[in-house]
């Protein structure tokens, strides 16, 4: 996103998410960077051109194929060994994260739920029937 460069000194970094948002509401020709559910009234998603004249806006469609090139998944990591089965509760979780309810929750949040195949190989994964 920086081209290999560093940001400037000017930069404000800020705790999170809801207040990189609530900045950039509150200045004029401000610019953040945070995660689609704290997109704040006053705030709008930024499209972008490349240096072939291409322009990428963001919308749920776009960025569920990935056609917005500053996109990135949320992954859920779990610490357990190498070859031994998922603890019960940690299983009961995923499985919870995973179900059709467990999307539709994350859908509520602001996020974009996985898609039917996903969420079937992430239940395959984690070893779930």
């Amino acid at each position: 996103m920086l081209c290999g460069g560093d940001t400037q000194p000017t930069v404000n970094e800020l705790p999170g998410s809801a207040a990189v948002a609530r900045a950039v509401a509150a200045s004029v020709n401000a610019i953040g960077y945070t995660s689609m559910v704290f997109h704040a009234s006053g705030v709008k998603w930024l499209a972008i051109s490349d240096a072939a004249g291409h322009t990428y806006s963001a919308d749920e469609k776009k960025l569920r194929r990935g056609d917005y090139p500053f996109t990135r998944p949320l992954y859920i990591y779990v610490n357990k060994p190498p070859g031994k089965p998922l603890d019960p509760l940690t299983l009961a979780f995923l499985a919870r994260v995973l179900s059709p309810e467990g999307q539709e929750q994350v859908s509520q949040a602001g996020y974009i739920p996985l898609t039917v195949s996903q969420r079937l190989a992430a239940q395959r994964a984690a070893g779930l029937p």
